[in-house]
Protein backbone atom coordinates (compact mmCIF):
# COMPACT_ATOMS: atom_id res chain seq x y z
CA UNK A 1 0.00 0.00 0.00
CA UNK A 2 1.38 3.39 -0.90
CA UNK A 3 1.92 5.82 1.86
CA UNK A 4 0.65 9.14 2.00
CA UNK A 5 3.70 10.56 0.88
CA UNK A 6 3.89 8.44 -2.26
CA UNK A 7 0.54 9.58 -2.95
CA UNK A 8 1.29 13.40 -2.37
CA UNK A 9 4.17 12.93 -5.05
CA UNK A 10 1.84 10.69 -7.40
CA UNK A 11 -0.47 13.53 -6.68
CA UNK A 12 1.64 16.23 -7.74
CA UNK A 13 3.84 14.37 -10.08
CA UNK A 14 2.21 12.12 -11.62
CA UNK A 15 3.84 9.09 -13.69
CA UNK A 16 3.17 9.15 -17.39
CA UNK A 17 2.92 6.98 -20.22
CA UNK A 18 6.35 6.83 -22.26
CA UNK A 19 4.25 6.76 -25.17
CA UNK A 20 1.37 8.50 -25.15
CA UNK A 21 1.45 11.22 -22.04
CA UNK A 22 -1.60 9.82 -20.03
CA UNK A 23 -1.18 9.23 -16.43
CA UNK A 24 -0.42 5.81 -15.18
CA UNK A 25 0.36 3.87 -12.11
CA UNK A 26 3.44 4.96 -10.11
CA UNK A 27 6.24 2.12 -11.00
CA UNK A 28 4.74 1.82 -14.47
CA UNK A 29 6.18 2.49 -18.72
CA UNK A 30 3.22 2.64 -20.40
CA UNK A 31 -0.09 1.96 -20.69
CA UNK A 32 -2.51 -0.67 -21.44
CA UNK A 33 -3.29 1.29 -24.52
CA UNK A 34 0.19 2.10 -26.12
CA UNK A 35 1.66 -1.78 -24.75
CA UNK A 36 0.52 -3.32 -27.93
CA UNK A 37 2.61 -0.52 -29.70
CA UNK A 38 6.04 -1.21 -28.57
CA UNK A 39 8.14 -3.98 -31.19
CA UNK A 40 8.72 -7.13 -30.56
CA UNK A 41 11.45 -8.78 -32.19
CA UNK A 42 10.35 -12.14 -31.78
CA UNK A 43 7.28 -11.57 -33.59
CA UNK A 44 8.49 -10.53 -36.89
CA UNK A 45 8.13 -13.43 -39.24
CA UNK A 46 10.27 -14.19 -42.91
CA UNK A 47 13.29 -12.42 -43.66
CA UNK A 48 14.54 -9.66 -41.93
CA UNK A 49 17.52 -7.67 -42.27
CA UNK A 50 20.24 -8.26 -39.75
CA UNK A 51 20.88 -4.74 -38.74
CA UNK A 52 17.86 -3.67 -37.88
CA UNK A 53 15.75 -6.67 -37.17
CA UNK A 54 12.68 -5.82 -39.06
CA UNK A 55 10.90 -7.02 -42.24
CA UNK A 56 11.72 -6.05 -45.32
CA UNK A 57 9.12 -3.31 -45.55
CA UNK A 58 9.98 -1.97 -42.13
CA UNK A 59 13.63 -2.06 -42.84
CA UNK A 60 15.17 1.15 -41.59
CA UNK A 61 18.60 0.98 -43.07
CA UNK A 62 20.72 0.71 -46.20
CA UNK A 63 23.76 -1.51 -47.50
CA UNK A 64 25.95 1.29 -46.65
CA UNK A 65 26.06 0.89 -42.89
CA UNK A 66 28.97 1.37 -40.54
CA UNK A 67 27.24 0.19 -37.57
CA UNK A 68 26.99 -3.74 -36.85
CA UNK A 69 23.10 -3.23 -35.11
CA UNK A 70 20.30 -0.87 -34.17
CA UNK A 71 17.94 -1.44 -32.08
CA UNK A 72 14.67 0.94 -31.11
CA UNK A 73 11.37 -0.29 -29.17
CA UNK A 74 8.94 1.99 -31.00
CA UNK A 75 8.20 3.68 -34.16
CA UNK A 76 8.26 7.35 -34.53
CA UNK A 77 5.14 7.45 -35.55
CA UNK A 78 1.63 9.29 -33.49
CA UNK A 79 2.01 9.90 -30.06
CA UNK A 80 5.47 8.22 -30.13
CA UNK A 81 6.54 10.99 -31.83
CA UNK A 82 5.10 13.85 -30.08
CA UNK A 83 6.20 12.49 -26.77
CA UNK A 84 9.90 12.19 -28.33
CA UNK A 85 9.76 15.84 -29.06
CA UNK A 86 8.45 16.92 -25.78
CA UNK A 87 11.99 14.96 -24.67
CA UNK A 88 13.84 16.64 -27.40
CA UNK A 89 12.72 20.14 -27.35
CA UNK A 90 10.14 20.38 -24.34
CA UNK A 91 12.21 19.43 -21.39
CA UNK A 92 10.48 16.48 -20.54
CA UNK A 93 13.70 14.95 -19.13
CA UNK A 94 11.79 12.56 -16.82
CA UNK A 95 11.21 10.48 -20.25
CA UNK A 96 14.93 9.59 -20.37
CA UNK A 97 14.10 7.02 -17.74
CA UNK A 98 11.06 5.32 -19.64
CA UNK A 99 12.31 5.54 -22.80
CA UNK A 100 15.74 4.12 -21.17
CA UNK A 101 13.54 1.16 -20.04
CA UNK A 102 12.02 0.33 -23.30
CA UNK A 103 15.51 0.76 -24.84
CA UNK A 104 17.17 -1.93 -21.95
CA UNK A 105 14.04 -4.42 -22.86
CA UNK A 106 15.04 -4.16 -26.73
CA UNK A 107 18.37 -4.78 -26.51
CA UNK A 108 17.61 -7.71 -24.25
CA UNK A 109 15.53 -9.38 -26.81
CA UNK A 110 18.01 -8.67 -29.86
CA UNK A 111 21.03 -10.13 -27.46
CA UNK A 112 22.81 -6.98 -28.26
CA UNK A 113 24.89 -6.26 -24.87
CA UNK A 114 26.70 -9.04 -24.54
CA UNK A 115 30.64 -8.11 -25.30
CA UNK A 116 29.85 -4.11 -25.34
CA UNK A 117 32.59 -1.85 -23.30
CA UNK A 118 30.27 0.98 -22.60
CA UNK A 119 27.46 3.62 -23.55
CA UNK A 120 28.56 6.76 -25.57
CA UNK A 121 25.78 9.43 -27.62
CA UNK A 122 25.41 11.24 -29.93
CA UNK A 123 26.56 14.38 -29.45
CA UNK A 124 25.06 18.34 -30.20
CA UNK A 125 26.86 21.30 -31.58
CA UNK A 126 28.01 23.18 -28.17
CA UNK A 127 26.54 26.13 -29.20
CA UNK A 128 22.88 24.14 -29.72
CA UNK A 129 23.54 22.24 -26.55
CA UNK A 130 23.79 25.34 -24.31
CA UNK A 131 21.12 26.71 -26.05
CA UNK A 132 18.78 23.81 -25.15
CA UNK A 133 20.03 23.12 -21.83
CA UNK A 134 20.89 19.93 -22.51
CA UNK A 135 21.38 16.65 -25.16
CA UNK A 136 18.54 14.56 -25.42
CA UNK A 137 20.49 11.90 -26.28
CA UNK A 138 23.04 12.28 -23.59
CA UNK A 139 20.47 11.73 -21.13
CA UNK A 140 19.20 8.59 -22.64
CA UNK A 141 22.23 7.14 -22.49
CA UNK A 142 22.72 8.52 -18.74
CA UNK A 143 19.72 6.32 -18.04
CA UNK A 144 20.51 3.59 -19.48
CA UNK A 145 23.75 2.98 -18.05
CA UNK A 146 22.04 2.59 -14.92
CA UNK A 147 20.44 -0.01 -15.85
CA UNK A 148 22.80 -1.47 -18.28
CA UNK A 149 25.71 -0.71 -15.46
CA UNK A 150 27.99 0.05 -18.41
CA UNK A 151 30.28 2.96 -18.05
CA UNK A 152 29.02 6.71 -19.94
CA UNK A 153 32.06 7.99 -21.60
CA UNK A 154 31.93 10.91 -23.78
CA UNK A 155 34.01 10.23 -26.89
CA UNK A 156 32.64 12.34 -29.22
CA UNK A 157 32.63 16.21 -30.15
CA UNK A 158 30.89 17.77 -33.41
CA UNK A 159 33.13 19.83 -34.87
CA UNK A 160 31.01 21.44 -37.04
CA UNK A 161 27.94 23.23 -37.02
CA UNK A 162 25.23 21.72 -39.71
CA UNK A 163 22.24 22.57 -40.44
CA UNK A 164 19.14 20.89 -38.72
CA UNK A 165 18.71 17.33 -39.66
CA UNK A 166 15.00 16.90 -39.70
CA UNK A 167 15.23 19.92 -42.79
CA UNK A 168 17.24 17.36 -44.92
CA UNK A 169 16.46 14.65 -47.59
CA UNK A 170 18.36 11.12 -46.92
CA UNK A 171 21.10 12.21 -49.44
CA UNK A 172 21.61 15.76 -47.91
CA UNK A 173 21.43 13.99 -44.52
CA UNK A 174 24.53 11.71 -45.44
CA UNK A 175 26.47 14.70 -47.25
CA UNK A 176 25.26 17.07 -44.32
CA UNK A 177 27.57 14.74 -41.97
CA UNK A 178 30.97 13.96 -43.58
CA UNK A 179 33.75 14.38 -41.20
CA UNK A 180 31.38 16.69 -38.67
CA UNK A 181 32.67 14.45 -35.51
CA UNK A 182 35.79 13.91 -34.07
CA UNK A 183 36.84 12.06 -30.68
CA UNK A 184 37.86 14.35 -27.80
CA UNK A 185 41.68 13.85 -27.54
CA UNK A 186 41.96 12.07 -24.58
CA UNK A 187 39.92 9.33 -25.61
CA UNK A 188 41.47 8.42 -28.82
CA UNK A 189 43.20 5.91 -27.29
CA UNK A 190 40.30 4.81 -24.69
CA UNK A 191 38.39 3.89 -28.56
CA UNK A 192 40.66 1.46 -29.73
CA UNK A 193 39.51 -2.10 -29.37
CA UNK A 194 36.12 -1.14 -27.77
CA UNK A 195 32.42 -2.07 -28.37
CA UNK A 196 30.54 0.69 -27.99
CA UNK A 197 26.59 1.34 -27.64
CA UNK A 198 26.06 4.46 -29.50
CA UNK A 199 22.50 6.35 -28.25
CA UNK A 200 20.63 8.74 -29.84
CA UNK A 201 16.81 9.89 -29.26
CA UNK A 202 15.39 8.80 -32.71
CA UNK A 203 16.97 6.94 -36.07
CA UNK A 204 15.92 7.90 -39.16
CA UNK A 205 17.89 7.62 -42.23
CA UNK A 206 20.90 6.23 -40.27
CA UNK A 207 23.13 8.96 -41.50
CA UNK A 208 24.16 10.38 -38.03
CA UNK A 209 24.38 7.45 -36.47
CA UNK A 210 26.44 5.77 -39.55
CA UNK A 211 28.82 9.16 -39.42
CA UNK A 212 29.64 8.73 -35.43
CA UNK A 213 30.41 4.80 -36.07
CA UNK A 214 32.57 5.62 -38.63
CA UNK A 215 34.67 8.33 -36.64
CA UNK A 216 34.54 5.29 -33.53
CA UNK A 217 36.13 2.70 -36.32
CA UNK A 218 38.39 5.25 -37.42
CA UNK A 219 40.09 5.44 -34.38
CA UNK A 220 39.78 2.04 -33.34
CA UNK A 221 36.69 0.56 -32.27
CA UNK A 222 35.85 -3.08 -32.98
CA UNK A 223 32.49 -2.99 -33.29
CA UNK A 224 29.60 -0.09 -33.03
CA UNK A 225 25.64 -1.00 -32.05
CA UNK A 226 23.00 1.83 -32.32
CA UNK A 227 20.17 2.36 -29.23
CA UNK A 228 17.16 4.99 -29.95
CA UNK A 229 14.30 5.72 -28.26
CA UNK A 230 12.05 5.44 -31.46
CA UNK A 231 12.44 4.74 -35.30
CA UNK A 232 11.36 5.82 -38.35
CA UNK A 233 10.46 2.93 -41.09
CA UNK A 234 10.73 3.16 -44.40
CA UNK A 235 6.54 2.48 -45.88
CA UNK A 236 5.88 3.97 -49.03
CA UNK A 237 2.12 4.84 -47.65
CA UNK A 238 3.60 6.56 -44.91
CA UNK A 239 2.81 10.04 -44.26
CA UNK A 240 6.23 11.93 -43.78
CA UNK A 241 6.47 13.66 -40.80
CA UNK A 242 9.14 15.71 -39.67
CA UNK A 243 11.50 14.96 -36.69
Amino acid sequence: MATLKEKLVHILFPNRCAVCDRIIAPGAFVCGDCQPRLLSYARIKGARCEVCGFAARDCVCGKWRLYERSVFPVFFEDDMRKSVLRFKYGGRLDKAEKFAFLVYRALIERGMLGGVDCVSFIPMAEKQRKKRGYNQAEELAKALSALTELPVEKLLYKCQDTPAQHDQSAVKRQGNLLGVYEPYPEKADFIDGKTVLLVDDVITTGATANEAAKTLLIFGADAVFVAAAAGRRRLPDLKRQKA
